[in-house]
Parts: C-alpha cells; sequence; structure tokens
C-alpha cells in the first residue's frame, strides 16, 4: 500500500469537503426542485375557482368583523360545495388547510386536501393500503390517504391505523410515495370536515379543469364566483428565496473549492522535485501528465467515496429531525456529485500541470 504524504491527505480532506457539500447541497435542490416541478405538474390541470358571498366578513386593523345578521345570510361550506357540484364542477378540491399535529412538545405540520373526487396521483405513488372509494369521497366518514412523511404521527387503536385532523381520529386507508407535494400531507372527503355545516363568506377550489367540462352557472344565492389561472412556480425563483439551507450550503461548496485549489497548488509544489527528476531521466511533458493525472484521479476517487458516505450518514441523521428539506442520497445523487468534483479533479489537475512543467529543472535540481 502507498503511503500518502500530508499535502496529498489534504488533498484527500479537500475532495472529502467538497464531495460532502455537494452531495448535501443537492439533496437539498433535488428535494425542493421535485416539490416545484410536481407542484406545477399538478396545477396545470387546476385552477382556482372563488366563490364569494355579498355579505362577506370583514376585517378592521387586521381584526375579524361579523355581522351576525349578514352572516344568517351567507350559505354553508355544505351547501357551496353542493351548489358547485351541481352546476357541474365535480371534481374539486378545497383550498388545502395547514394543521398541526402536536407528538410531546413537537409540531408537525399535517397540509390537509380536502377533496370531493380525489387527487390526481399516480398509481406508483400509493406504496400502502388503497385509495378512497368514490362512496367514501362522497360521503362524511373520517377517512384519510397521508404522504409518507406523516407516518410516524399515526397512531394503533383496536387494530387500526389512526392520524389527527383537526384533532379528530381519521382512519389511515392508504399512504402515498415518491412525492414531495404531499409528502406531509392527508387527503380526505371534503364533507368530513368538522366544519362543514358552518356559515362562510368565501371559499376558494382548486377545480379540475380536465375533468370538468359541462359547466353551468352556479346557482345559488347571495354568491359571486370567478375563476383563475394558478400561477406556474419558477424553479430558480423558489430556490433562491425559499431555501434558507441552499445558501449556507453553496458557502461550504465555495469553502470546498477553495480548499481543493489551495492544497493543490501545494501538491503541485511538492511533486516538482520529483518531476525534475523524471524529466532529466526523459521524460515527456505527457508522461508527467499522465502521472500527475493518475494521482489525482486516486486521491479524488478516495476523497469522493469517503465524501458520499459522510453525507448520506450525515443526511439519514438531518432526515429524522428535518425531513422536509432534505432527499435520501441516491444513484442520482452519487452520480452528480461526483461528476462534479471530477470536474474540478480535471481543471485542478490542469492548472498543477502547468504549474509543475513550467517550472525550471535546474533550478529544482540545485
Amino acid at each position: 500500500m502507498n503511503k500518502y504524504t500530508k499535502i496529498e491527505l489534504f488533498l484527500i480532506i479537500g475532495f472529502l469537503v467538497s464531495t460532502f457539500a455537494f452531495s448535501l447541497t443537492i439533496s437539498i435542490v433535488y428535494s425542493n426542485y421535485n416539490k416545484v416541478t410536481e407542484q406545477n405538474r399538478f396545477n396545470k390541470d387546476y385552477r382556482y375557482l372563488k366563490i364569494d358571498t355579498v355579505h362577506e366578513t370583514k376585517y378592521v386593523d387586521g381584526a375579524e368583523v361579523v355581522n351576525k345578521d349578514e352572516d344568517k345570510e351567507n350559505p354553508s361550506l355544505s351547501e357551496i360545495v353542493d351548489a358547485v357540484q351541481e352546476a357541474g364542477y365535480k371534481k374539486i378540491i378545497l383550498k388545502p388547510f395547514e394543521d398541526q399535529i402536536q407528538v410531546d412538545n413537537k409540531f408537525y405540520i399535517n397540509d390537509i386536501w380536502p377533496c370531493s373526487d380525489g387527487v390526481d396521483i399516480e398509481s406508483k405513488n400509493l406504496i400502502k393500503g388503497r385509495y378512497l372509494t368514490e362512496e367514501e369521497l362522497m360521503s362524511n366518514e373520517k377517512v384519510a390517504i397521508i404522504g409518507f412523511g406523516l407516518e410516524r404521527l399515526v397512531e394503533e387503536k383496536n387494530g387500526e391505523r389512526y392520524i389527527k385532523i383537526f384533532n379528530e381520529d381519521y382512519k389511515v386507508i392508504g399512504v402515498i410515495g415518491n412525492t414531495e407535494v404531499f409528502k406531509y400531507s392527508s387527503i380526505i372527503p371534503i364533507r368530513s370536515l368538522y366544519f362543514i355545516n358552518t356559515k362562510v363568506p368565501n371559499v376558494i377550489f382548486y377545480e379540475n379543469n380536465i375533468s370538468n367540462i359541462d359547466i353551468k352557472e352556479i346557482n345559488l344565492k347571495n354568491t359571486n364566483a370567478s375563476e383563475k389561472e394558478i400561477s406556474r412556480i419558477s424553479v430558480i425563483d423558489y430556490l433562491f428565496k425559499n431555501v434558507y439551507e441552499l445558501k449556507n450550503s453553496l458557502y461550504q461548496i465555495i469553502l470546498g473549492i477553495a480548499n481543493l485549489l489551495l492544497f493543490s497548488y501545494f501538491f503541485a509544489k511538492n511533486i516538482r522535485e520529483k518531476v525534475a527528476i523524471m524529466k532529466v531521466l526523459g521524460a515527456k511533458n505527457s508522461d508527467v501528465f499522465k502521472v500527475v493525472f493518475a494521482k489525482f484521479i486516486r486521491i479524488s476517487s478516495i476523497g469522493i467515496i469517503a465524501g458520499l458516505a459522510l453525507s448520506k450518514i450525515t443526511i439519514d441523521f438531518m432526515m429524522k429531525s428535518f425531513p422536509s428539506q432534505y432527499s435520501a442520497v441516491n444513484i442520482s445523487n452519487i452520480i452528480l456529485s461526483s461528476m462534479l468534483i471530477f470536474i474540478i479533479s480535471i481543471i485542478v489537475s490542469i492548472l498543477v500541470l502547468f504549474n509543475v512543467i513550467r517550472f525550471k529543472i535546474m533550478k529544482e535540481i540545485r
């Protein structure tokens, strides 16, 4: 086994740090990129359908002010759902609500998707159980499909699995995987909501503009309906405006690359004497390149493997505490991280080679 010099060991550490930073950043970017692209795919088939009542709730200085006499004239959520569906909007989803589930002293986000005819998900996404039946979707039965990120919050009672939704027990009948949008979500029948018979000032639905085709005017007193396209989310804007961890990871990448360049410079100075002897013995520049490049590839490979192993351990640990921020170290992560580092290796090798080849042999020999 060849022994490595201190400079070479530091260079291995440089590659390790760079690989770790790249892998961590790719994990964060991959998770959020998938979420945005999945959301955009979902949104393209839907539009906002807003139902405003004539007697809307008013806000004064940020406080909600309800006129009780006017509020009596507002329709209930149940009446709005019935009227909307009778008008031809069969496939609707109430705009998701954010609920929280408390376990010990921690709170976990649960996005609630109340729907009338299901949510468009691919069959491969259902990893456990089954989907909601048509009868369940039209009923007030408290059943739910949950994202795989919520599985640890499920409770077992009398041989059945339940999850808390608005402090009520919902029976879990299926689990969705391979998704970022529904990772921490619960899909439930819209009529199972505890406030389904509550009078509301306005409601926003997602309506499926592909399935809902024979549309009529909504026949509901004291209401106005309007539709609006759902804007496409910019991946780049989302990443840089909403992902704080990505900005921190970019600093890590800069530090990793700086390490590589710095230690490569010292590596180049360290091998000048050996290269001088090679040149005196008649070695060509191409021979020198092969030796330097081979050593760099060997060193970078060790650093990359160690960096990927460290990033996997770190990400697996971080996913337990911050599961929404990271994706697992998969084959895509490994390939992309390795490619980026090997590209850096080649560039650094060339820089080192120029440094090595251009020095004066006689000066080094002396």
